[in-house]
């Protein structure tokens, strides 16, 4: 009897070598890296026999580190960390990609006309993608892109599973725990001079937030950490606790318009006010609240507050989204899917570069 071809899960990280994973017993093998969510996800797909035999590669971050291992039909990846949309050039070389923040650059029409910080960084992105997709066009012979990609959850990064507390007895009408600017910038940086997306959702946020707590509502919870790094790096116990013991979680944007905190409040069943989200599978109908401009927050909050109706009614519904569409069960469904069609595209007849089908039709 021969035996089940096992998986392999190898990690790529800027400065190390290549770190084999035991998805068995897992534990993060370093500070700044977390990857519990994806484990979930991959051990459901373990559980339905789709991954016997494959190679995993999980990329963080695919701008520093653009090339893998090994290639072919038996090589799938995970693309972690690149906020950039970007394509990356190997993705006809293995059976499938799949990649956080997506495969094109996170562009909202109306933010960028709302502060010239949004739209630099729009235009950031828009020429990293642009540069990526040559390079792709390039190696490939100009072939189109291939279908064996997905775009998956952030999913949750430090927190913790904690049963789901009574909506009603919640200790926190209101709550935000993070940073407000995303790394210290220096005295003549440009993004210092002008700001960035995510410093001035967030100021706007936390001065909104200040001006709740002075109008009388005390049940509100808001702790300020330096930097993005240093809210990863911190102990995610009491962040978690004070997630599953909030009524409504603030999900502002950061660098991009995702965050994480997204992703754990519907976890925990929060009613989620957000930032405009992107047209991504897991978003499209999802429960939370958008809003353009986070200086409205208080005549939301004060709406919400006299409708607790609706409070239970979105409470509910991010439960069911969570368990439904970003749950490991859920999303591995979708990855699944991808993997099964992958397959059956390597099986198939390959299309012809654009160059070869302009040969074709001379004459």
């Amino acid at each position: 009897m021969q035996p089940t071809p096992q998986v392999r899960y190898v990690l790529l990280t800027a400065g190390r070598e290549p770190l084999e994973l035991d998805f068995a017993s897992y534990r993060d093998p370093y500070p700044d890296v977390f990857l519990g969510y994806y484990v979930e996800c991959f051990r459901e797909l373990e559980a339905g026999g789709q991954m016997d035999g494959l190679t995993v590669y999980i990329v963080w971050n695919y701008q520093i580190i653009p090339d893998l291992p090994s290639y072919g039909e038996n090589v799938v990846v995970l693309i972690l960390q690149d906020e950039y949309g970007s394509i990356p050039w190997y993705i006809n070389r293995v059976a499938c990609v799949f990649k956080a923040y997506g495969f094109l650059p996170q562009v909202d029409p109306r933010a960028c006309l709302q502060h010239p910080a949004v739209l630099l960084k729009a235009t950031r992105d828009g020429a990293n993608w642009l540069y990526h997709m040559a390079v792709y066009l390039r190696r490939s012979g100009f072939r189109p892109l291939p279908r064996n990609r997905e775009t998956v959850p952030l999913g949750y990064a430090r927190q913790i599973a904690l049963p789901i507390a009574e909506y009603q007895t919640r200790r926190y009408f209101i709550s935000f725990v993070g940073s407000i600017e995303q790394t210290h910038h220096k005295t003549w940086s440009l993004r210092r001079a002008i700001g960035t997306p995510k410093a001035i959702a967030r100021s706007q946020m936390s001065r909104s937030l200040r001006r709740i707590a002075a109008s009388g509502m005390n049940d509100i919870f808001y702790g300020q950490t330096g930097t993005f790094m240093e809210s990863i790096l911190s102990s995610g116990a009491e962040y978690s606790k004070i997630v599953a013991n909030t009524k409504i979680c603030l999900a502002p944007r950061g660098s991009s318009s995702e965050t994480y905190r997204f992703f754990e409040a519907l976890r925990q069943g929060c009613v989620v006010i957000c930032d405009r989200l992107p047209p991504h599978w897991f978003y499209r109908g999802c429960p939370a609240i958008q809003i353009d401009d986070w200086r409205n927050l208080e005549s939301i909050a004060r709406d919400l507050r006299r409708d607790e109706g609706r409070q239970l009614d979105l409470h509910r519904r991010s439960l069911e989204w969570w368990e439904n569409v970003c749950a490991g069960a859920a999303v591995a469904r979708r990855m699944g899917a991808c993997l099964a069609a992958s397959r059956e595209i390597a099986h198939s007849p390959p299309e012809p570069s654009a160059a070869e089908a302009l040969r074709r039709l001379a004459p």
